[in-house]
């Protein structure tokens, strides 16, 4: 799990370690308070991204569009996980999935670059 990030982060620019921190964060704590900031912190990461994108290359704008629409609809999927979770074990699936589509989300934002 810990190899994907290293080798993704040789691959990434530097100003992608802060986002890579905050899904790396998300696998130790089980707490769902943190895993909603953490959440949010990733989504407006995101959307913070897209929108310089678009401001900088107007050409881009319908894909970082569906990327935000994406990323919004992502994060209410997480929401309504953490409130249907029982107990502390179903976190691990939850923060899992945040990884996966953290590492998807930087993995789309370096190709628009």
């Amino acid at each position: 799990m810990f190899s994907e990030f290293k080798l993704t982060l040789n691959k990434l620019n530097k100003e992608w370690i802060i986002f890579l921190n905050f899904v790396q964060n998300c696998i130790k704590m089980a707490n769902k308070r943190l895993i909603k900031k953490q959440l949010n912190g990733m989504i407006i990461d995101v959307l913070d991204e897209c929108f310089s994108i678009q401001l900088y290359n107007d050409s881009k704008t319908e894909a970082t569009d569906k990327l935000i629409d994406e990323a919004l609809n992502f994060g209410d999927d997480v929401l309504a996980k953490i409130h249907e979770a029982k107990s502390k074990k179903d976190f691990p699936a939850i923060r899992q999935m945040m990884e996966d589509k953290g590492v998807y989300f930087i993995e789309e934002l370096n190709g628009f670059q």
